[in-house]
């Protein structure tokens, strides 16, 4: 049914939603981290107390995390 779709898409949004304002304010760093098979690291989502932390933003980290293993 595409209003049911419709609307699990609109109460998706919304989770995301409060979820990145929670990221935002929250003190310290949230983050997802991924190993691949051929050993690379990156952080797939960071939030943007890496900035204060580390001095490194989000898109830095994303596609390797070499530059936060290196601080």
């Amino acid at each position: 049914d595409l209003s049911a779709a419709e609307d699990a898409r609109r109460e998706r949004e919304s989770l995301e939603t409060r979820l990145a304002d929670v990221a935002a304010t929250a003190p310290g760093v949230l983050y997802t981290f991924r190993r691949e098979p051929d050993g690379a690291m990156s952080f797939p989502y960071v939030s943007p107390g890496i900035e204060a932390l580390f001095g490194l933003t989000a898109e830095r980290v994303q596609g390797s995390a070499e530059a936060a293993w290196e601080r």
